[in-house]
């Protein structure tokens, strides 16, 4: 084990409900609604976040239970960017009682949803209840410290010992476009394997219908290549219509899914180019196959007939 934390809250899946509604610098008519983070000492330090201003929460500074660290988004939102270090955020307790935080550093931004929103200002407090354990770890012997961890937990709580990893959490964060990939994927490789069978099946017929003709431009000096030329520049004819076709609304589709997202990538013209590409490729494949078949055929048999 490397370190170990305590919070109720984990920078990756769902959360409880932990609405934090604060005021900057005691002005009452700017109150805002945060999301908050309860953490302990080794929060920051065991997730690997990193300080961009100030610093951590410390045993050495008993001042720190009314200290708060914000996330670099919060700063931008109160307004003070880069000197947020010493500026006091108040909380209106339920009794009328105002707690006042002062802010002790700030962290860097840092992704606890998904893309499909923006990072929410947040603030850490320190608290002594927690409602979850993380450990970070680099032991290659997983079963065995799970095992170690669920007989070390029995006399500790009478709760249930429940776990989960950090990357599973990420991953699940994601679970619909994952879902939404695989279904996709199994459809476009159907499709191509159709559009192979179809496009062979065509040649094949193009191939037989013009078997005389091959045997004659054979006879004539015609090579292998200018028949197989010959065979395949209709099919690359339709394919790159086809593409011509499909390119905007595939660019219209996409751009649509990637609306739902508020970070995301843009659209490069390399993808179409690179689709083309791989078209034309599987296209030659299939049908040079084929024509490179009929065009290696003895011309004496397709004239014999004459």
């Amino acid at each position: 084990m490397v370190s170990l934390t305590g919070s109720g809250y984990l920078p990756a899946g769902s959360s409880d409900n932990n609405n934090f509604t604060i005021y900057p610098d005691q002005k009452t008519d700017q109150l805002a609604k945060v999301l908050r983070y309860d953490v302990d000492y080794s929060y920051i330090p065991t997730l690997g976040m990193q300080m961009a201003d100030g610093r951590n929460f410390s045993k050495g500074f008993s001042t720190d239970s009314l200290g708060m660290i914000i996330n670099e988004e919060a700063a931008k939102a109160f307004g003070w960017n880069q000197n947020a270090v010493g500026h006091s955020l108040t909380r209106p307790d339920i009794d009328g009682r105002k707690i006042t935080f002062h802010v002790i550093g700030v962290v860097k931004n840092f992704h606890f949803k998904s893309f499909h929103e923006r990072i929410s200002p947040l603030v850490m407090v320190l608290a002594r209840n927690y409602d979850n354990i993380i450990i970070k770890t680099n032991t290659k012997d997983i079963p065995g410290l799970l095992a170690t961890m669920k007989k070390e937990w029995g006399p500790l709580s009478e709760a249930p010992f429940v776990y989960s990893f950090l990357d599973e959490r990420f991953t699940n964060t994601y679970k619909a476009e994952q879902k939404m990939g695989m279904i996709l994927g199994i459809f476009a490789g159907l499709t191509i394997f159709v559009t192979c069978l179809g496009l062979f099946g065509l040649v094949t017929f193009t191939a037989e219908q013009r078997t005389k003709e091959i045997g004659i431009r054979k006879v004539l000096g015609a090579t292998v290549t200018g028949i197989v030329t010959l065979l395949s520049k209709d099919f690359l004819k339709l394919v790159m219509i086809s593409f011509v076709i499909a390119t905007p609304i595939a660019w219209y589709m996409m751009n649509k899914w990637l609306q739902d997202f508020v970070y995301k990538v843009k659209i490069s013209a390399w993808v179409f180019v690179l689709a083309a590409s791989l078209a034309i490729a599987i296209t030659l494949l299939t049908v040079c196959f084929r024509a490179i078949r009929a065009a290696l055929s003895n011309p004496v048999e397709s004239l014999r007939s004459e």
